[in-house]
Protein backbone atom coordinates (compact mmCIF):
# COMPACT_ATOMS: atom_id res chain seq x y z
CA UNK A 1 0.00 0.00 0.00
CA UNK A 2 1.25 3.49 -0.82
CA UNK A 3 1.08 6.25 1.73
CA UNK A 4 0.55 9.63 0.13
CA UNK A 5 0.19 13.16 1.47
CA UNK A 6 -2.16 15.29 -0.60
CA UNK A 7 -2.94 18.99 -0.36
CA UNK A 8 -6.44 19.85 -1.49
CA UNK A 9 -8.31 23.11 -1.88
CA UNK A 10 -10.78 23.94 0.89
CA UNK A 11 -13.81 23.05 -1.23
CA UNK A 12 -12.43 19.55 -1.85
CA UNK A 13 -11.80 18.98 1.85
CA UNK A 14 -15.32 20.18 2.63
CA UNK A 15 -16.73 17.84 -0.02
CA UNK A 16 -14.88 14.88 1.48
CA UNK A 17 -16.13 15.73 4.97
CA UNK A 18 -19.73 15.98 3.69
CA UNK A 19 -19.43 12.59 2.01
CA UNK A 20 -18.12 11.02 5.22
CA UNK A 21 -20.91 12.62 7.31
CA UNK A 22 -23.51 11.48 4.76
CA UNK A 23 -22.28 7.91 5.13
CA UNK A 24 -21.00 7.47 1.58
CA UNK A 25 -17.68 6.33 2.99
CA UNK A 26 -15.95 5.89 6.33
CA UNK A 27 -12.83 7.91 5.57
CA UNK A 28 -11.12 10.19 3.08
CA UNK A 29 -8.93 7.25 2.03
CA UNK A 30 -12.00 5.17 1.21
CA UNK A 31 -13.63 7.98 -0.77
CA UNK A 32 -10.51 8.75 -2.79
CA UNK A 33 -9.97 5.06 -3.52
CA UNK A 34 -13.58 4.77 -4.69
CA UNK A 35 -13.28 7.86 -6.90
CA UNK A 36 -10.03 6.63 -8.45
CA UNK A 37 -11.58 3.23 -9.12
CA UNK A 38 -14.57 4.88 -10.81
CA UNK A 39 -12.17 6.89 -13.00
CA UNK A 40 -10.28 3.72 -13.95
CA UNK A 41 -13.56 2.12 -15.07
CA UNK A 42 -14.44 5.19 -17.14
CA UNK A 43 -11.03 5.15 -18.85
CA UNK A 44 -11.35 1.42 -19.57
CA UNK A 45 -14.86 1.94 -20.98
CA UNK A 46 -13.58 4.74 -23.23
CA UNK A 47 -10.76 2.50 -24.49
CA UNK A 48 -13.18 -0.35 -25.17
CA UNK A 49 -15.47 2.01 -27.12
CA UNK A 50 -12.45 3.21 -29.10
CA UNK A 51 -11.43 -0.36 -29.96
CA UNK A 52 -14.98 -1.24 -31.00
CA UNK A 53 -15.10 1.86 -33.23
CA UNK A 54 -11.77 0.90 -34.80
CA UNK A 55 -13.08 -2.59 -35.45
CA UNK A 56 -16.29 -1.36 -37.01
CA UNK A 57 -14.39 1.09 -39.24
CA UNK A 58 -11.76 -1.44 -40.31
CA UNK A 59 -13.85 -2.84 -43.13
CA UNK A 60 -15.50 -6.14 -43.77
CA UNK A 61 -14.35 -8.91 -41.54
CA UNK A 62 -13.46 -12.42 -42.45
CA UNK A 63 -14.38 -15.78 -41.04
CA UNK A 64 -12.07 -17.13 -38.38
CA UNK A 65 -11.95 -20.88 -38.79
CA UNK A 66 -9.43 -23.69 -38.35
CA UNK A 67 -7.73 -22.84 -41.64
CA UNK A 68 -7.29 -19.21 -40.53
CA UNK A 69 -5.78 -20.37 -37.22
CA UNK A 70 -3.38 -22.73 -38.99
CA UNK A 71 -2.22 -19.89 -41.24
CA UNK A 72 -1.83 -17.53 -38.28
CA UNK A 73 0.19 -20.12 -36.30
CA UNK A 74 2.47 -20.62 -39.29
CA UNK A 75 3.01 -16.86 -39.56
CA UNK A 76 3.84 -16.59 -35.86
CA UNK A 77 6.25 -19.52 -36.02
CA UNK A 78 7.96 -18.00 -39.07
CA UNK A 79 8.31 -14.66 -37.28
CA UNK A 80 9.76 -16.33 -34.18
CA UNK A 81 12.23 -18.25 -36.33
CA UNK A 82 13.22 -15.04 -38.15
CA UNK A 83 13.84 -13.27 -34.82
CA UNK A 84 15.88 -16.14 -33.46
CA UNK A 85 18.04 -16.18 -36.60
CA UNK A 86 18.66 -12.43 -36.52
Amino acid sequence: MVELTVTLPDWAGEYIEKQIKAGRCASADELLTELIDEERVLVADERLAELIREGLESGDGGEINEQWWEQRRAEVRAELQRRRSA
